[in-house]
């Protein structure tokens, strides 16, 4: 247990040290306050602390860790009384005696099951290594919860960001609308330009209306995750972090193998189905049941007080079935075993190269396609003034800008979701806030 654990708390260390997500904690404060922007860290944690489905995994480890000890444990000793009733006066047993110088025939017996030795041991291990698979149920839904609530805060701040560059253009077409009604009024532009220029301020206005209602349908999809009320008011959010240095894949495929929970667990699993098969073999020897008995029935009395033991004769049979049933169990789990490690180098991998992806996209943007769209659309406004050029060439350069603004916007929250996604198919979450330094999960 504190290897595994050491084993979790370097692989954090080496992922903060190899910069996975270059970003500050949250500030201080109690998170989703109203004079607070949102962070993907104070969401994490309020999701954390909030999300039912979170105690239902802790309920279940608490219920299989209660389990160790009776599994572990003696089965209840059996008390039996027999009592034979013709020996009993009827009139005298309403007031609960018996007439005097008259013995009841009874017995009273006392039995103990004993297993053979090493059972109990076994079966406690089972369920100790069972418990703490379940533990690593815990880890697993925390690292799933911190994936869901990074995107959403990701999804969060890029509708507010696109209903900004909204916002924008709509006041570049309530300038490009009044010029080109100058313009016709001077007798310059015909009539249809101007009516264009209505069209396609009416159509930016429009995509205002779906934006307000992508927000909304966010903040329900954040509540939802807080188990809150779908309307319920979220803080507007935090600007995002800049891409940070991406580790090398094969340093984070090695502590893929180190951190996954679900990989813990099924190692939890097979022990414990190695433990199964020695008590499958186990069950070849016999149980004892000690008794002890006092018998009223006998006359003399020295044969009344009895002691004895029984045990059970294993069948061949089916003792045999009951070992190959074990070890074919331990043999799947290793399959399973096998199977999950290759799962989760393959995630690892897409994760690794969406992000990439998105690294190098934000650069493009940055250093290429804004700038560009930016002089595109200053130069169509220019022609259209000096009357070189018409409104439709000014109504391209608008729209690819508000386009090539909003994919840039994109690609940022997509960088962060795609993070998001990494560090959850790396199994430990990114160093970034109060989550990242343990999973929470008992240990």
């Amino acid at each position: 247990m504190n290897q595994q654990t050491g084993c979790r708390s370097l692989s954090r260390a080496l992922l903060w040290l190899t910069g996975l997500v270059a970003s500050a904690a949250s500030a201080d404060g109690a998170p989703l306050r109203a004079d607070h922007p949102l962070t993907a860290n104070a969401l994490v944690e309020a999701v954390l602390d909030a999300n039912p489905g979170l105690r239902v995994r802790e309920a279940d480890w608490q219920a299989a860790q209660a389990g160790v000890v009776p599994a572990r444990s003696l089965d209840d000793p059996r008390l039996s009384f027999v009592v034979a009733p013709r020996t009993l006066n009827d009139d005298r047993l309403r007031f609960g005696s018996v007439l005097p110088g008259v013995d009841a025939a009874q017995q009273v017996q006392v039995t103990q099951m004993l297993p053979w030795p090493g059972k109990l041991a076994l079966k406690g291990q089972v369920a100790r290594l069972e418990a703490n698979a379940s533990r690593e149920e815990i880890a697993r839904a925390r690292l799933t919860l911190t994936a869901a609530a990074r995107e959403a805060a990701s999804d969060w701040h890029f509708v507010h960001a696109a209903i900004r560059i909204n916002e924008h253009h709509r006041g570049l077409w309530q300038e490009f609308q009044r010029i080109a009604e100058t313009k016709y009024s001077a007798g310059r532009a015909g009539k249809q330009e101007a009516l264009q220029a209505a069209v396609e301020g009416y159509r930016v206005e429009r995509h205002a209306l779906e934006l307000q209602r992508r927000r909304d349908e966010v903040r329900a999809a954040i509540n939802a995750l807080l188990d809150r009320v779908p309307d319920d008011p979220v803080p507007p959010p935090a600007p995002l972090d800049r891409p940070g240095a991406l580790p090398d894949v094969a340093a984070l495929r090695a502590l893929a193998l180190q951190s996954r929970p679900e990989l813990m667990a099924l190692g939890y699993r097979r022990q414990a189905a190695g433990r199964g098969v020695g008590l499958a073999e186990k069950a070849r020897y016999p149980d004892f049941m000690l008794m002890a008995m006092y018998d009223g029935i006998w006359d003399a009395p020295e044969r009344r007080g009895q002691i004895g033991i029984s045990v059970n004769i294993p069948l061949p049979e089916r003792r045999r079935a009951g070992v190959d049933e074990a070890r074919a169990r331990q043999i799947r789990v290793q399959h399973e075993i096998d199977q999950k490690r290759a799962e989760i180098l393959s995630e690892v991998d897409v994760a690794h190269a969406r992000v990439r992806e998105s690294i190098d996209a934000l650069r493009l943007y940055e250093e290429q396609l804004l700038p560009l769209a930016r002089e595109s659309l200053a130069a169509a406004q220019a022609d259209y003034l000096a009357g070189r050029a018409d409104l439709l060439g000014l109504i391209s350069a608008e729209r690819n800008l508000a386009q090539v603004e909003l994919e840039a916007e994109q690609t940022v929250a997509d960088y962060h979701r795609r993070l998001a996604r990494l560090d959850q198919a790396v199994g430990a979450p990114a160093p970034d806030g109060p989550v990242s330094a343990d999973t929470g999960a008992p240990r």
